[in-house]
């Protein structure tokens, strides 16, 4: 299984948590390892801290960027000097449980038509476990919920080099959820469903500043679904797609025409013809309802709608399946 893993670690102001970061991958059981550490111009400690830690394991890659490059140019930059069989993700500020690269590269080899494989996680916040990262599991369910949400815990993900394609900066912010769309199409995924990275919410967090700028979060969001869409060869004008956003996004709920979103739920059921995919559509269209303020004919629509009653009935459900198990 000694099959070389390049692990990226981009690294920008981040002196409170990034040695312990580093060291996480350092202690990994699985040993084969370039660690690529990326300074983006940090102003605090984060380039000492770094530079110390290169001293002590050959296995750093350590580089400094001669002007803040920002995310994006930073990973790709760490993929165009990687050289290892697999791509590994990982934050500065979060941890990897020692056990997690030898499960991924262990899954990778053993099935070859897979490409991608991310984890479970916790969600820690300063060194406190407040709760679990779930996603879903298997290939059909991890591209179903990119319909809906981005299917991977970004710094967990472990991804083959001959598919592995430059993170695009048209799809700022959301970045990573545009590349598993471009890459659904070219293999097969997989979440091993441990517990194998501690993801830490940090308020500062760049993920934090775009939810709460909710008209840029909306036009990120907007972006990846239209790619989604045209990928999938399914056919949304502008209006329609701003529809299903704001459907998507919680804040936005308000901002919802229910007789148009109808018609654009229609057209994408039709094209999945899938009715657990029929559930969870119909879960967003039921918060919808319940969370934005109405005219009278919207309360009618949503009455006459089997989207309210099939959502209901799909969240009731889902809550009786996670209390009982």
């Amino acid at each position: 299984m000694s099959k070389l893993v390049s692990v990226i670690i981009p690294c920008y102001n981040a002196e409170k948590y990034v040695e312990e970061a580093v060291r996480s991958i350092m202690k990994q059981t699985y040993l084969d390892l370039e660690i690529i550490v990326i300074d983006d111009c940090s102003t605090d400690r984060t380039n000492e801290i770094l530079q110390s830690l290169s001293l002590e394991d050959s296995r750093i890659v350590f580089l400094r960027n001669e002007t803040n490059l920002k995310l994006i140019k930073t990973l790709n930059l760490g993929i165009s000097i990687s050289k290892g069989k697999f791509i590994a993700r990982m934050d500065a500020d979060d941890i990897s449980e020692p056990a997690r690269l030898v499960e991924q590269v262990d899954f990778l080899t053993k099935n070859l038509d897979y490409g991608v494989v991310g984890t479970f996680g916790n969600i820690i916040k300063e060194n406190r476990i407040i709760g679990k990262f779930v996603k879903p599991i298997t290939d059909w369910e991890i591209k179903r919920e990119l319909y809906f949400d981005s299917p991977f815990i970004h710094p967990s993900v472990m991804v083959r080099r001959e598919i592995m394609e430059n993170y695009d900066a048209n799809f700022y912010q959301v970045e990573d959820y545009a590349l598993w769309v471009k890459l659904s199409k070219k293999t097969k995924f997989y979440n091993i469903p441990n517990a194998l990275i501690n993801y830490r919410i940090l308020d500062t967090s760049e993920t934090k500043k775009s939810q709460a700028d909710h008209l840029f979060r909306h036009s990120t969001l907007k972006s990846v679904y239209n790619y989604l869409f045209d990928l999938n060869g399914i056919k949304l004008d502008d209006a329609e797609l701003d529809q299903y956003t704001y459907s998507m996004f919680r804040p936005n709920f308000c901002k919802v025409k229910p007789l148009l979103l109808k018609k654009v739920y229609k057209k994408i059921n039709r094209a999945q013809n899938d009715w657990k995919f029929m559930m969870r559509i119909s879960e967003r269209w039921f918060g919808t309802f319940i969370l934005a303020s109405h005219t009278s004919n919207d309360l009618f629509v949503y009455f006459l709608s089997k989207y309210t009653y099939i959502g209901f009935f799909s969240l009731i459900y889902s809550r009786l399946r996670y209390v009982f198990n």
